[in-house]
């Protein structure tokens, strides 16, 4: 057994779901990888609804950025393969990882938790950049610019910077 499922053993044994819960999130991640994708989102989304409503705003936020991390990889492959975002299910996943990175900037912003605001301004901006919103996506670049130096985020900062340029480049230089 390995540990991820020995905590979730754990978990339900002793009533420790600060350790279980999170190791069921990352379980259903490893099952995406492992392709089943339907199932996992449906754990994911799940836990995610109800840290929401339980009022788990950090754990909220750090895995629901995993989650639009996962809708964004998802999207942006099936894109590569087809070249355009009208099929249904590219949309909705499209929609589901932009609906994540706001959720995510929301709940940052709200929180004062800036390099996390950054990053999801970043990642929203790159979702909107691979859709073809090339304006809106360097305005939020932009943002995650400005948030993320105000943190003194450098690593994060200079992802931004490069999203930026490469944004710039596929414009022409605008």
């Amino acid at each position: 057994m390995c540990i991820r499922d020995r905590l979730i053993a754990f978990s339900d044994t002793n009533g420790a779901e600060f350790v279980g819960d999170p190791a069921r999130f990352f379980k259903a991640l490893t099952n995406i990888l492992s392709g089943q994708v339907t199932d996992g989102l449906e754990v994911m989304e799940g836990l995610l609804a109800q840290w929401q409503s339980d009022g788990c705003r950090l754990r909220r936020l750090s895995c629901g950025y995993v989650m639009a991390r996962v809708y964004s990889i998802h999207f942006q492959s099936a894109m590569q393969s087809t070249g355009s975002p009208d099929s249904p299910q590219i949309r909705t996943m499209a929609d589901n990882c932009i609906r994540w990175y706001r959720t995510c900037v929301s709940e940052a912003q709200h929180m004062g938790a800036q390099v996390m605001e950054g990053q999801a301004l970043l990642g929203l901006g790159n979702a909107l950049a691979a859709l073809g919103k090339r304006v809106q996506a360097a305005d939020l670049i932009n943002q995650s610019i400005d948030v993320l130096a105000n943190a003194t985020a450098s690593h994060h900062l200079e992802q931004a910077r490069s999203s930026l340029a490469e944004l710039q480049t596929a414009n022409g230089g605008s």
